[in-house]
C-alpha cells in the first residue's frame, strides 16, 4: 500500500532556498543518515545515486558502506525485481511530495523473502543541488523485531517528515534537523561526542556518559584527544589523529584504541572521526566510539577453541600417519609395489593435513583480518597442481585433462595456494555431470602464473557472479547439493594476500571457467623476479 502526503500546489511552492544555506542543509542531511541509528540511505538526482547510508543500511543490504556511496539505489538495495519501488522513488523525487509505503514483499539476492515498509521523504531541488531522496526502511519480516522498534520509529518518522516535507524556511528546516540529530545521537547505543575547531568537546550523548563512568559537564569544555589512548601512529602521520582529521577533511578510524572509566578500568575502543564541512572547511568533527571487551573476549574464547581443536585432531591424524609409514615399509619388503605406493599416498596426505590445520587453525582468521603473514617460498606451479590431481580418487582423475606449460616458477605460500586449487577443483567435480570432463591448465601470461579450472557443469546465473566471493553466498543454480559458501571466499582471501585476482566466466546450463592470476613475484618486492629465476624462466616458455 502506498500514500502520498500532502499535494504541493503552486500556490505552496516554497520560496527557494538561499544556495549557501541549502548547500550547509544538504550537508546535515548526509551527516544525519550517516549516524542514524535505522536503515537510511540519502540519494541525489535522477539516478539516485547513493550519497550517504547508515551503518544500519549497510548490515541490512550486507555491503560495507563505503562501498555503496556512488552506486545507485537500484544496485544497492539488492532486491530481485524493484521496478515498483523505484517508480515511488521517482514519483518523490519529481514531485516534491512524501510518499509512505506499507509491507512491501520482496525477493532479496541474501535474505531470500523480505517484507520493508518505506518512507520516501524528497530534498528539494535549487539552482546549485540536484535535490534527492531519503529513503527510510523498516524491515517488517522479523515482526518481533518490528514491534519492539514501532515506538522509535514512529518518532523518528515525525521528525523526518516535519524537517523534510514541510520545509518553509531555511531557520526552521535547520531547527528540526538539530533536534533530529540530537535524537538519534541520545538513543544510540555508542559513544557519540562532538569537538569544535580549537578540539575541544562541546557536545556528550549519554551513551558515552555511561560508557566513560563521568557525566557530560566534566567532558565539555576538555580536550577530545585525551579520551583515548593510542594507537601509536605511524612515523610521518601527525601524532594526534583529532588535529589531523581537522586539518585534512578526512575521516579516521582505529580499532587499536583504550578508553579508560572513572573508576581507572581500561578497557580496548574502536572509534571513528568523522569531520563536518560546509564548502570544503572543517567546521567541527563527530566521534563515534564503541566498547570492544565482548569481542576481544570472544576472540580469546575462539583462539583457546580453536587450539584445542588442532590438539584433538592431530592427535588421531599423528597415529594415522605412524600406521602409514609402518604399512609403507612392510608393504616394500614384500615387494607389493603398487599397495606400498597407496600406503605412501595416505602418509604424504596425512602429512598434507596437518600442515593445512596449522594453516586453517592457527592463521586464517589473521590472513581475513589482513594482519596475517604469507609463508613463501620458490615454488612451481605446474607440480603443485599436477600433485594436487593425483591426490584425487581415481574416477575424479580420469574425468581431469591437463593443460599445463613447462614451468611456471614463483615465490608464494604453497600450502595456501594448494588450499585454492582443491576448492576450484572440488567445485568442479561438485557441480558438474560425472560423464564430463574437467580441463585444468597451468600457463604463463607477462609476468602472471595462472591457473583455470573450466567445467560442463550448472553454471552460474550473472546476477550471482559479482557476489560468488562474499562469505557463505550461494549461487542459486546450485539447487540442493550441500555446501557452505566458503571454499570461494577462503580462496579470494588467499589470492588477494598473494597480490593476485580471481574471475570467473560462466553461463547457466553451459559451465564455468574459474581463474587465479598470481604474480611471478615476492609482493611488495619492487625489483620483481631475480635474472634466471621465475621471471625469467617463464618467459622462455
Amino acid at each position: 500500500m502506498a500514500a502520498t502526503i500532502g499535494p504541493t500546489t503552486p500556490e505552496q511552492t516554497p520560496p527557494a532556498a538561499d544556495p549557501h544555506a541549502q548547500l550547509s542543509l544538504t550537508t546535515q542531511y548526509a551527516a544525519m543518515t550517516t549516524h542514524a541509528p535505522i536503515p537510511l540511505v540519502m540519494t541525489e538526482g535522477p539516478q539516485h545515486t547513493i550519497r550517504a547510508v547508515s551503518r544500519s543500511f549497510a548490515r541490512l543490504v550486507e555491503l560495507d558502506a563505503s562501498l555503496l556511496v556512488g552506486r545507485t539505489l537500484a544496485e544497492s538495495l539488492r532486491l530481485v525485481a524493484a521496478d515498483a519501488l523505484l517508480h515511488h522513488v521517482d514519483t518523490a523525487y519529481t514531485s516534491g511530495q512524501a510518499v509512505l509505503l506499507s509491507e512491501q514483499p520482496h525477493r532479496h539476492a541474501v535474505h531470500g523473502t523480505v517484507v520493508w515498509s518505506y518512507t520516501l521523504l524528497p530534498i528539494l531541488r535549487t539552482s546549485t543541488s540536484a535535490g534527492g531522496v531519503l529513503v527510510e526502511i523498516y524491515d517488517m519480516t522479523d515482526l518481533d523485531r518490528t514491534t519492539r522498534m514501532a515506538d522509535e520509529t514512529r518518532a523518528i518518522n515525525e521528525q523526518l517528515l516535519i524537517t523534510g516535507i514541510r520545509e518553509q524556511e531555511l531557520a526552521e528546516q535547520v531547527r528540526h534537523q538539530l533536534a533530529f540529530i540530537s535524537a538519534i545521537t541520545q538513543s544510540l547505543g555508542e559513544g557519540v561526542y562532538a569537538f569544535d575547531r580549537a578540539g575541544r568537546v562541546t557536545y556528550v550523548n549519554p551513551m558515552a556518559e555511561q560508557m566513560l563512568g563521568v557525566e557530560s559537564a566534566d567532558l565539555l569544555g576538555q580536550p577530545a584527544g585525551t579520551l583515548f589512548e593510542g594507537p601509536i601512529r605511524p612515523a610521518g602521520l601527525t601524532p594526534d589523529p583529532f588535529l589531523d582529521v581537522m586539518q585534512t577533511g578526512v575521516a579516521y578510524r582505529t580499532d587499536q584504541a583504550h578508553a579508560r572509566h572513572r573508576d581507572g578500568r581500561r578497557f580496548p575502543v574502536t572509534y571513528t572521526i568523522a569531520p563536518i564541512m560546509d564548502t570544503g572547511i572543517v567546521l567541527s568533527a563527530v566521534v563515534v566510539f564503541r566498547d570492544l571487551s565482548d569481542l576481544r573476549q570472544l576472540e580469546q574464547t575462539r583462539e583457546e577453541y580453536l587450539a584445542l581443536l588442532s590438539h584433538d585432531l592431530r592427535s588421531p591424524l599423528t597415529a594415522i600417519m605412524g600406521y602409514a609409514q609402518l604399512l609403507e615399509r612392510t608393504l616394500k619388503r614384500q615387494d607389493q609395489t603398487k599397495a606400498a605406493t597407496q600406503a605412501r599416498m595416505i602418509v604424504e596426505n596425512s602429512l598434507r593435513m596437518e600442515r593445512m590445520l596449522t594453516h586453517v587453525l592457527q592463521t586464517d582468521a589473521a590472513l581475513e583480518s589482513g594482519t596475517g603473514a604469507l609463508q613463501r617460498t620458490r615454488l612451481d606451479l605446474v607440480p603443485l597442481v599436477r600433485h594436487m590431481v593425483e591426490q584425487l580418487p581415481h574416477t575424479d582423475q580420469a574425468r581431469i585433462q591437463l593443460d599445463l606449460v613447462e614451468r611456471v616458477l614463483m615465490v608464494g605460500d604453497g600450502i595456501r595456494i594448494e588450499r585454492v586449487v582443491v576448492n576450484l577443483l572440488s567445485n568442479a567435480l561438485k557441480y558438474s555431470d560425472a560423464s564430463r570432463p574437467i580441463v585444468v591448465r597451468v600457463f604463463v601470461i607477462e609476468d602472471q602464473g595462472l591457473i583455470s579450472v573450466e567445467d560442463w557443469g550448472v553454471g552460474i546465473d550473472a546476477e550471482d557472479i559479482p557476489h560468488l566471493f562474499e562469505k557463505k553466498y550461494r549461487a542459486r543454480t546450485v539447487g540442493t547439493i550441500k555446501g557452505l559458501g566458503l571454499g570461494l571466499y577462503s580462496s579470494q582471501l588467499i589470492v588477494v594476500a598473494h597480490g593476485g585476482r580471481m574471475s570467473v566466466e560462466s553461463t547457466v546450463g553451459r559451465g564455468s571457467t574459474f581463474t587465479i592470476r598470481l604474480p611471478l613475484h615476492a609482493v611488495g618486492d619492487p625489483r620483481g623476479p631475480k635474472p634466471g629465476g621465475s621471471g625469467a624462466r617463464a618467459a622462455d616458455i
